[in-house]
C-alpha cells in the first residue's frame, strides 16, 4: 500500500469558497488466483491478475481567504532623479485582511526605494473587493535606461482566525518618466573684443514634468569672457512653454576674434523641491 498522492490544483481567483467534489479516476492491479501443481512441487505456480478500474468523488474545500492582485503601478520618478510610486492593489479574495502592509522589491539596482532593494507600506484593514494605493518613495539613477523595471511584491497581513500570512508573490513593472530636457534657441550676442556686449536667447522646457524656481547659468568656456550675473531668473515652465534670457558680457582685449561656443545649464527644483541641474546646453555665436 503506498500513498498518501500528492496533487497539485489550481483554484481560479473566481472560485467562491466552499466544497468542491474532484472527479478521480483510481486504475489499480491485483493478483485474484494463485495456482499451485500438487503433483511437481518444481513447477512455477501461475497467477491470474485483475485489473480494476474505480471512479469516485474526492471533496475539495476552498477557504475563504483573502487573495490580492495588482491593479495599477505608476511613478513621477525621473532618470536621474526621486520621486513617489503608488500601487493599487485589489483584494480579489473572500475574507478580510487586517493589519495588512504592502511589500514591494526591485529586481534592478538602477531604481530603489530611497536606496534599498525593498519598502514596505502599512495600508490596514482590507475588506474583500476593497483596493488599496500604497506609496513609496523611489530613487532612479542617472545613467538608468527608459525601461519598464520590474518589482515584485506580497502582501502581509493578519486573517480573521488572528493568524499572520502572507499572500503568493505578486509580480508587475513601472516605467520612470524621461530626464528633464531643455533646448535653446534663438541666442545671439553683440559681442566685440574689448568691449561689453550682450547675449540673449530662449530656453525651451522640453519636459516631460513642469519646473519651478529656475535659472539660466552661463558658464563661460573662456577667461576672456566676463559676466557680472552668470545667473538669469525663469518664470515657471510647464512642458513646451519657453522664457527669453540675457546676460551683459564684457570681452577683454586680450581675447582673439572670430565665432564662439557658449555653454548654459538650467538649475531648477523638481517636484519634490530637490534642487536639480539640467545638461549642458551650448550656442554657437559670432
Amino acid at each position: 500500500i503506498h500513498g498518501p498522492a500528492a496533487v497539485e490544483l489550481t483554484v481560479p481567483e473566481s472560485a467562491p469558497p466552499g466544497t468542491y467534489h474532484l472527479p478521480v479516476e483510481l486504475e489499480y492491479s491485483y493478483t485474484a488466483v494463485v495456482a499451485y501443481e500438487r503433483r511437481d512441487l518444481d513447477a512455477e505456480p501461475e497467477y491470474e491478475e485483475r485489473t480494476v478500474t474505480s471512479r469516485v468523488r474526492i471533496p475539495i474545500v476552498v477557504e475563504e481567504r483573502a487573495r490580492f492582485r495588482v491593479v495599477g503601478v505608476d511613478t513621477d520618478a525621473q532618470v536621474g532623479g526621486a520621486g513617489t510610486m503608488t500601487v493599487s492593489v485589489r483584494n480579489v479574495g473572500s475574507a478580510l485582511a487586517r493589519e495588512a502592509s504592502v511589500e514591494l522589491t526591485s529586481a534592478n539596482d538602477d531604481l530603489t526605494f530611497g536606496g534599498a532593494a525593498s519598502a514596505a507600506s502599512f495600508v490596514g484593514e482590507w475588506r474583500p473587493g476593497e483596493t488599496k494605493t500604497a506609496t513609496f518613495p523611489v530613487a532612479v539613477v542617472d545613467d538608468a535606461e527608459l525601461r519598464d523595471y520590474t518589482v515584485t511584491g506580497r502582501v502581509s497581513y493578519t486573517d480573521t482566525d488572528g493568524l499572520a500570512r502572507s499572500s503568493n508573490e505578486f509580480r508587475s513593472s513601472v516605467r520612470p518618466l524621461a530626464e528633464q530636457a531643455f533646448s535653446l534657441s534663438a541666442v545671439e550676442s553683440t559681442l566685440r573684443v574689448d568691449h561689453e556686449g550682450r547675449v540673449t536667447g530662449t530656453v525651451t522646457n522640453q519636459g516631460p514634468l513642469p519646473i519651478t524656481d529656475a535659472v539660466v547659468v552661463f558658464r563661460p568656456v573662456s577667461p576672456n569672457f566676463d559676466a557680472g550675473e552668470t545667473e538669469f531668473a525663469l518664470p515657471d515652465l510647464a512642458p513646451g512653454e519657453s522664457a527669453p534670457f540675457a546676460f551683459d558680457v564684457d570681452v577683454s582685449s586680450a581675447a582673439d576674434p572670430g565665432a564662439r561656443q557658449l555653454r548654459f545649464v538650467v538649475d531648477y527644483e523638481d517636484a519634490d523641491g530637490d534642487a536639480r541641474t539640467s545638461d549642458p546646453l551650448t550656442a554657437r555665436i559670432g
